[in-house]
């Protein structure tokens, strides 16, 4: 367990050569034989930093049968950094092993997405529904004086969701006179207009909680925000930002990791 933590804090930190090192020694000095989870924490380490085919390599040479965390970690690789091909191996290796595994469904779909192969995605959704598996819906939620606010993409469900995208518009302004300009890599459907695809971005569940956290919270106190599903690219470049325009801290908690953003900087410097 103790070596699986300090891999995982390398992978997350993105020490590639310290995650090396504590790996190889396991067994040279502490006497204690790579499991497969120490396997997979390396697979994670080397497919974050963009080293996937030494990942594949090390995935290649295991002594024991790659399970599906091995799998996972190189698809999650994959995925951030839209290797296509190699996400199609790692994902039918990872539903050879767990058929109904809703995660490497949803990986190699938005990864499609992403990359712009919209044909190959409705295939992949019909099969989660044939094996009875649907796509988690985003949502994102904020405590406020002892009640909890939960929010979905493009939601105008709240009592005070006028205030809220009143403030919505104000930020968005705010950022695009700082030269902000969105990804829209990560908006996951078709839009062909591109002043669509920015108000679909701008809809996203986290960035509506924040904007509730500002317009509800003092200036003193952190917005503190959990979301059920990892957080995209887009929405942490505003967070930091938001974080800076508006000298407030925000501490969001998705499905992986927490992130805290201040002064416009976050935590990890942006390796997750």
């Amino acid at each position: 367990m103790t070596f699986t933590n300090i891999l995982c804090a390398c992978s997350h930190a993105g020490l590639v050569e310290e995650g090396r090192t504590f790996f190889n020694s396991m067994e040279l000095v502490y006497g204690v034989l790579p499991g497969v989870n120490h396997y997979a924490c390396m697979v994670d380490i080397l497919g974050r930093a963009g080293l996937l085919e030494e990942a594949v390599e090390l995935i290649e040479k295991m002594p024991m049968a790659p399970c599906a965390s091995v799998w996972g970690a190189l698809l999650g690789a994959c995925t951030i950094h839209e290797n296509v091909e190699l996400a199609e191996r790692a994902c039918s290796c990872l539903l050879q092993s767990e058929p109904r595994n809703h995660g490497a469904y949803v990986l190699l779909s938005n990864l499609y997405a992403k990359a712009g192969k919209w044909d190959r995605v409705p295939g992949l959704r019909k099969l989660m529904r044939d094996v009875g598996l649907k796509k988690e819906q985003g949502c994102s939620s904020i405590e406020v004086d002892g009640i909890v606010h939960e929010f979905l993409v493009g939601d105008n469900s709240h009592p005070s969701s006028k205030k809220i995208y009143a403030k919505l518009d104000e930020i968005a302004a705010r950022l695009e006179t700082i030269g902000y300009v969105s990804n829209k890599s990560h908006l996951l459907q078709i839009v062909e207009e591109d002043d669509v695809k920015e108000q679909a971005l701008l809809l996203h569940s986290e960035k509506l909680a924040i904007d509730f956290g500002l317009i509800s919270t003092g200036q003193s106190q952190p917005i503190r925000i959990v979301k059920n599903l990892r957080g995209c690219g887009d929405c942490h470049s505003v967070a930091k930002l938001v974080s800076k325009l508006c000298d407030r801290e925000i501490l969001l908690r998705d499905r992986y990791r927490f992130h805290h953003f201040r002064e416009g900087h976050y935590s990890c410097m942006d390796y997750w």
